[in-house]
Parts: structure tokens; C-alpha cells; sequence
């Protein structure tokens, strides 16, 4: 017997989802700086990981590809 199945989906799945992935664009934007030798203090380390727009998070991690980010308050200056 064969069952129809279909992935449940929702606005808070939805939005659970995209938290899901900031978190791991963060991770990812830290390990780039980290790798460029650009010191992160604790409280930019909190700042970057609590964020869960990724929209906010692309901006960051196109800043720092598309310059020379040599301290982590350049990048997180607005």
C-alpha cells in the first residue's frame, strides 16, 4: 500500500528554517574572518551568532569578501 506524502510546512517551519540557516551562515562568516586573521572579540562573536536575519548576515559576508576587513567593528559598523 502506497501513501501520499507531503512535506507540512508553515510560517513558523518556515521561519524556524531560515533561523536554521543564519545560524549556520554565522558560523561560516566567523570561520572566514577567523581564517582572514581578524581578531573577534566575545561580544561580536555573540552579536554575529544571535543574529537570525540572513539578509543581514549576506551584507556581512559580502562586506568582508569585498574588502580588506582588518578589524571586526568594520564589519559590524552600520
Amino acid at each position: 500500500m502506497m501513501t501520499d506524502t507531503y512535506e507540512y510546512t508553515s510560517a513558523w517551519t518556515e521561519s524556524l528554517k531560515a533561523e536554521g540557516e543564519a545560524k549556520g551562515a554565522a558560523r561560516t562568516l566567523l570561520r572566514v574572518l577567523e581564517r582572514d586573521g581578524v581578531e573577534v572579540t566575545e561580544q561580536a562573536r555573540q552579536r554575529i551568532l544571535g543574529c537570525t536575519d540572513p539578509k543581514r548576515i549576506e551584507a556581512w559576508a559580502d562586506k568582508v569578501f569585498n574588502s580588506t576587513i582588518t578589524h571586526v567593528d568594520e564589519l559590524l559598523d552600520e
